[in-house]
């Protein structure tokens, strides 16, 4: 792990005192049960904060992009992030019907702390992944591993989908899904996926904010907690708007610019970005 989640680390490490969870003696905070509580108790704030399904998003491009499709992580760690993730997910939930009466009395500490509590209590009930040795499996497959699968030429190992000859949905329309919907759709969302279907509608760059920056995953996953935060807002704001793409979408995109990296008048270093025209 790195400190580009500080925020989610210095909680994790107060909570870790109070509730006493073991760590790594040679690596605190990595392959233990301050590593589980730590990825169950972020997914579950964003979660409240956005919603699962967009919580899930960001989990995603933490562990696929971060990683940048290309960096190798031990697949075992990856699998127990993964499932960490998801507790974390049901655990806003589960706080959700908790606090649901008293919502607007309960305060940001107070549904902090309940969540927290609820985290622990999955830890001494065996429910989070505290050793990447453990046998369980993270089944639920992530946006971007059938892209990465395709990038690398690597088989799925899965039988060839069916031809589908219906209007492949847009990722806007999954984003926009319930629930509900997406549960219903979503044997027909991961058959066109396999088959490289879902595609973006053509966003209006001449929207965007911020200076007309785009933010693109592996931007996100670059970021530090700093960055993320002060850039958070905007982030959210074109999730919600036309999703976040990745370079290779932009890179040949006629409404959009590439922005060099290039260094400031003071020696601050700007990585390169795009942005619309």
């Amino acid at each position: 792990m790195t400190d580009r989640y500080n925020h989610y680390f210095d909680i994790s490490e107060q909570y870790a005192k109070k509730y006493d969870l073991k760590t790594n003696p040679n690596k605190p905070g990595w392959n233990d049960e301050l590593d589980a509580f730590r990825h169950a108790y972020m997914q579950a704030d964003l979660s409240n904060k956005y919603g699962s399904k967009a919580a899930k998003f960001l989990g995603d491009i933490h562990e696929n992009i971060y990683d940048k499709l290309f960096t190798i992580q031990p697949h075992k760690e990856k699998n127990m992030d993964l499932w960490n993730n998801n507790i974390g997910r049901q655990v806003s939930n589960e706080v959700d019907k908790q606090t649901k009466i008293l919502k607007n009395l309960t305060s940001p500490q107070i549904r902090q702390d309940i969540t927290a509590e609820n985290i622990y209590n999955k830890i001494k009930e065996g429910k989070l992944i505290t050793n990447p040795n453990d046998s369980r499996v993270y089944t639920e497959p992530t946006l971007f591993d059938n892209i990465k699968s395709k990038l690398k030429g690597i088989s799925t190992g899965q039988a060839a989908p069916i031809e589908n000859t219906s209007q492949p949905f847009t990722r806007e329309q999954i984003g926009a899904m319930t629930p509900d919907e997406f549960t219903k759709n979503e044997p027909q969302i991961m058959q066109q996926l396999q088959m490289g279907q879902i595609k973006s509608q053509a966003p209006d760059f001449s929207a965007v904010k911020n200076s007309g920056r785009i933010f693109t995953r592996e931007d996100i996953g670059n970021m530090s907690t700093d960055e993320y935060k002060q850039n958070e807002p905007q982030i959210m704001q074109q999730l919600k708007s036309f999703g976040i793409p990745s370079s290779q979408e932009l890179r040949n995109n006629s409404g959009v610019v590439y922005v060099k990296p290039y260094t400031r008048s003071d020696g601050t270093e700007v990585r390169g970005y795009y942005r619309a025209k």
